[in-house]
């Protein structure tokens, strides 16, 4: 496992307010992932295991304290920054598949690389950036003359030209890499099943496939398992360590089942609010 972190959580806490009442969920929680590495997240239900996972994933932002993911602090993110953000370091396995339903496992698992397209360059830029229709407008107050502003839509026009041409370019490269990586959770011959027409274990291992595609610098997982019986659950997890060896991919996995947290490098409990390490037998 190497030493490189890749998440490093700093003093979180997580307050709800209800009515009159504010609910402390999380209290200066701190760790840190290292790449490569597997952490599970155990606790009681309602202790705020899927509150942490939101917080890791930018899902929600913290009362209090830092997410620092590949050394950027992504609460600090404009809301397209930090979705640019997460599209090339974070993947996602819920407990519900969530694929959509009208594509097939194929074009599910091609979405990540195709919306991944509109990141790649990205500076991460730590304030909120106004759409390109508002910088449009702003511009076009600030120029004078009509033939200035015909000059700033031509440019806005090339941009648009020169994106649809690169994904074009890049259509074969993401086809070739949804395929590979379809055929490494076993779903080479139900790729092109739309989910409707596929098991329970098929959806769930096309939703993990959906999460590598992308080669994240991290996934968290939340009860991955929680709608598939034994057999399918064991199949799952074997399978979740085994891409975990090949990609190096940091995986944070929130579970109710002991036997997954046991095969895991590290297991944490959240209790009251409060993270701690379980010590191993």
């Amino acid at each position: 496992m190497s030493k490189e972190v890749v998440i490093d959580v700093q003093n979180v806490s997580k307050t709800y307010a209800q009515g009159d009442l504010s609910v402390d969920v999380l209290r200066d929680v701190s760790f840190k992932i290292y790449a490569g590495e597997r952490v599970a997240i155990v606790g009681a239900s309602g202790s705020g295991k899927s509150t942490l996972l939101h917080l890791l994933g930018g899902l929600e932002p913290p009362s209090s304290g830092f997410v620092v993911i590949k050394n950027v602090d992504i609460n600090r993110l404009g809301a397209k920054a930090l979705g640019h953000f997460r599209s090339c370091y974070v993947g996602f396995i819920y407990q519900f598949h969530h694929l959509l339903p009208e594509f097939t496992a194929f074009e599910n698992v091609c979405l990540p690389l195709r919306i991944q397209l509109d990141a790649k360059g990205t500076a991460f830029r730590t304030h909120d950036s106004s759409s390109w229709q508002d910088r449009l407008g702003w511009v076009a107050r600030k120029l004078m003359g009509v033939g200035q502003f015909i000059v700033l839509l031509l440019t806005f026009w090339f941009k648009a030209f020169a994106h649809r041409h690169k994904i074009k370019r890049a259509l074969p490269g993401i086809k070739e890499k949804a395929s590979t990586v379809l055929a490494l959770v076993g779903l080479t011959d139900r790729q092109h099943h739309k989910p409707a027409e596929m098991s329970g274990g098929e959806r769930q291992r096309a939703a993990i496939a959906r999460a590598l595609v992308a080669e994240p610098a991290c996934i968290l997982a939340d009860e991955p398992t929680g709608n598939l019986d034994w057999k399918n659950s064991d199949q799952i997890y074997d399978m979740m360590l085994s891409l975990n060896k090949t990609h190096q991919t940091s995986f944070i996995v929130v579970t109710h089942d002991q036997a997954l947290a046991n095969r895991m490098d590290r297991v944490l409990r959240l209790e009251e609010g409060r993270l701690t390490e379980v010590e191993s037998a």
